[in-house]
């Protein structure tokens, strides 16, 4: 036997020793076969997943508006939460740790007044949505006295702090309280306005 031929011999007895048992064949239907259903067996992956990307993206986005709202609706809140039912910490017209009451239900006056001038400028604005813990938010803080003149309930005006209210999403909290003014109680509404 010639050298050529013993390496033909070897070369198909080493094919047949350690070749694969599912390995396609080179020729023949089988491997037309999968390759058909491969493709197949992608498309359908690919269509499951740009399903679900386009599903969970929905959602997403509507979690997200409702978290936002929520969070600005907490801090409008806790803002009039702390103005209404908080005593606060003033070191003479400034405040150190916001708050307006006397006794709880029955507002200050002269921390009314001083909420007033501190809120008069834009520093002082700053700080006020500092010690309201707001963060990057911005609020309008409405004090009103309510009174009846000539038999109809009206309310004045008895502290503005804050911006003016813009058109975007914005979340209000209304707080009734007391105030002692006039040798006598009457009553006042304390609206919080947040936004972002």
């Amino acid at each position: 036997m010639s050298g050529v031929g013993r390496r033909k011999i070897f070369a198909k007895g080493f094919e047949q020793k350690f070749s694969l048992p599912f390995a396609p064949q080179p020729f023949g239907k089988a491997v037309g076969q999968m390759v058909f259903q491969f493709v197949i067996a992608v498309i359908v992956l690919l269509v499951i997943i740009i399903y679900t990307v386009a599903f969970l993206n929905t959602n997403i986005e509507s979690y997200a508006t409702n978290m936002f709202l929520n969070e600005v609706e907490s801090k409008a809140l806790i803002a009039s939460e702390v103005l209404v039912k908080s005593e606060g910490i003033w070191s003479g017209a400034i405040p150190v740790s916001l708050g307006l009451v006397e006794k709880w239900p029955v507002l200050s006056m002269i921390k009314i007044k001083d909420l007033i001038s501190y809120c008069s400028d834009e520093p002082g604005k700053k700080a006020v949505y500092s010690l309201l813990d707001l963060g990057n938010y911005s609020a309008r803080i409405l004090i009103n006295s309510t009174v009846i003149s000539s038999g109809i309930l009206c309310e004045k005006p008895q502290c503005i702090c804050g911006d003016s209210l813009p058109s975007v999403a914005k979340s209000y909290m209304r707080r009734y309280a007391l105030v002692y003014q006039g040798g006598e109680f009457k009553p006042v509404t304390v609206d919080v306005w947040v936004w972002k």
